[in-house]
């Protein structure tokens, strides 16, 4: 399991394994601990310490998240996940290198709005065991999330409360809404 855990001002990532303690953890400052105004599209980097980076189109939030193997997503977030072929290609992108997109979470119901991306260097496999987890979503996208797509094999769990406490959706893949009772409260969030 690996997680990272965002906090106004810095950020953590900790390596864990399933039977050893925390074998390494390092921090950084957070590059953003709000979306800017102009930048309505965030790329998460959960394997390299959760530093935020935020675009205005959603195009390039891709380009970053897939590290340059998918340069040309459309603009219109909420076109793309409706794309089999897009769909298609961040899933295909998954694993080849680092830059591997598990989750785009978005602002509205019907994947509208705004964009988070969680980028991680692998994806989910086919165990029940937790493989990324967020303990804490930071500045303006804590509580901000109603829908979600997942790749790369991916699951996604939404916790009201951070440190993944209170109420919590099932895992699921995609989901164009997220349900009354956790729409805008995600504070945390595990994949498998």
């Amino acid at each position: 399991m690996r997680s990272v855990i965002l906090v106004a001002g810095a950020t953590a990532v900790t390596a864990l394994s399933m039977a050893v303690s925390p074998v390494a953890a390092g921090a950084a400052p957070s590059p953003a601990n709000s979306v800017p105004q102009a930048g309505q599209h965030c790329v998460v980097h959960l394997a390299s310490g959760g530093g935020m980076s935020c675009y205005d189109t959603f195009t390039e939030a891709i380009d970053d998240a897939t590290g340059g193997k998918i340069t040309n997503a459309p603009r219109d977030a909420a076109g793309a996940v409706a794309s089999a072929a897009f769909n298609r290609r961040v899933d295909a992108a998954a694993g080849r290198m680092a830059d591997t997109v598990i989750e785009i979470s978005y602002q509205h119901r019907d994947y509208q709005g705004a964009t988070i991306t969680w980028e991680t260097s692998s994806g989910c496999d086919d165990s029940n065991d937790v493989e990324w987890e967020i303990g804490s979503i930071s500045g303006s996208w804590n509580e901000r999330i109603s829908s979600f797509r997942t790749y790369a094999s991916c699951q996604g769990k939404h916790y009201e409360h951070r440190d993944y406490g209170g109420a919590s959706t099932p895992y699921w893949g995609s989901h164009k809404y997220i349900g009354d009772a956790m729409n805008d409260r995600t504070s945390s969030i595990r994949w498998n």
